[in-house]
């Protein structure tokens, strides 16, 4: 979609007439976004450098019968000042991104202890079929990693 707009008023009131097509590309998002937050996501980002010939781990050039494989990053942080009057701990939140750190998927667990839970709800949400996957020290569970080669995935 072009949307033809060169500020982020204009793409936000883009977003809301289109809110229903969006929906069906991001169902997970209820709303569309308020103008500030479009403008500090497009400040925040910065643009990715063009990948070299001696830089290609994450790239594998595509032929007639093999897709683009990419490399999925899984990684759980904890959001600090999210807890209120000690009633609420702090979220802690699992996210993929792609090699070009591209936001995918997320999902909020209980607590640290609970990523291991939340991984493979996040798994469900993705087409993992010939990517790879990379986590740190929680992520490599038993439970996980069949289900990774379950989907097909490494």
């Amino acid at each position: 979609m072009t949307t033809g707009t060169d500020n982020f008023v204009d793409i936000t009131a883009f977003a809301d007439i289109h809110h229903k097509q969006l929906q069906q590309i991001f169902p997970q998002h209820q709303t569309t976004p308020t103008h500030n937050t479009t403008t500090h996501t497009f400040t925040i980002l910065t643009p990715l450098p063009k990948p070299s010939k001696h830089n290609s781990t994450n790239y594998q050039i595509p032929t007639k019968t093999k897709k683009i494989k990419k490399t999925l990053h899984t990684d759980g942080k904890t959001q600090k000042d999210t807890q209120t009057n000690n009633t609420q701990t702090p979220n802690h939140i699992v996210s993929v991104v792609d090699n070009h750190n591209f936001f995918l998927t997320q999902e909020l667990a209980k607590d640290k202890s609970n990523e291991i839970t939340t991984i493979p709800k996040l798994l469900d949400n993705l087409n993992l079929k010939g990517h790879t996957l990379t986590y740190d020290a929680i992520g490599t569970q038993r439970e996980i990693v069949v289900k990774i080669r379950q989907r097909q995935a490494n």
